[in-house]
């Protein structure tokens, strides 16, 4: 017999290897098994397996937005938003809004330290509430952004494909240029809901 002759069995053997290998490329793997080259964005945040596609739609992500100012005033706001978010079991966002229109003819050093103040103080009331949506059962986030309040409102809203944002209603008049009147709020919220596309929500009375 030829000395090049390969053993049957053992070309046997080699074809089963294969075909288990094979066969092992399409079995769903363990969680947090997956190489992440080989992982899609939207598998991997979902947990679930990269293989065979999915056949069905995928419903649209939604959360809620809630905006916060701080003080007495936004504890009506904070909790109609823990509660909608125990209702919907949509993720919650906090947002805090530092604005310093008010500041155009202010130092630009001093606009920059009143900046830094108004950070600091939005991360604590952040903070704040999300403690007391964690203590409710509710994983939140909290952001803080720089800018015009409607923008940066709608900007999150479109980032997060929010369904709901949470707003808080005055109990007084104000002539503040900076805090929202009855009168104004009602148009505030309207755009708000058409560039965004999400519904407007306010506290109960």
């Amino acid at each position: 017999m030829p000395r090049n002759v390969r053993n049957p069995p053992e070309t046997a053997k080699t074809h089963a290897i294969i075909r288990v290998a094979v066969i092992s490329t399409y079995t769903c793997p363990a969680e947090g098994s997956i190489n992440r080259t080989q992982q899609s964005p939207l598998n991997e945040k979902r947990g679930s397996c990269a293989y065979p596609p999915i056949t069905r739609k995928e419903k649209p992500m939604s959360a809620i937005v809630c905006a916060i100012r701080g003080g007495p005033a936004s504890r009506p706001t904070i909790e109609k938003s823990i509660q909608m978010a125990l209702e919907t079991q949509l993720p919650l966002y906090f947002l805090y809004i530092v604005n310093l229109d008010f500041l155009v003819r202010t130092s630009s050093s001093r606009v920059h330290l009143i900046s830094k103040q108004m950070q600091d103080m939005g991360e604590f009331i952040l903070l704040t509430a999300q403690a007391e949506a964690e203590s409710r059962g509710v994983k939140a986030v909290g952001t803080v952004r720089h800018g015009n309040i409607r923008d940066e409102i709608v900007a999150l809203c479109l980032e997060t494909k929010a369904r709901y944002v949470v707003l808080g209603k005055p109990k007084t008049q104000h002539t503040d240029a900076n805090i929202f009147t009855h009168a104004h709020l009602d148009e505030f919220a309207q755009r708000i809901q058409t560039e965004s596309g999400a519904t407007i929500v306010f506290p109960d009375p």
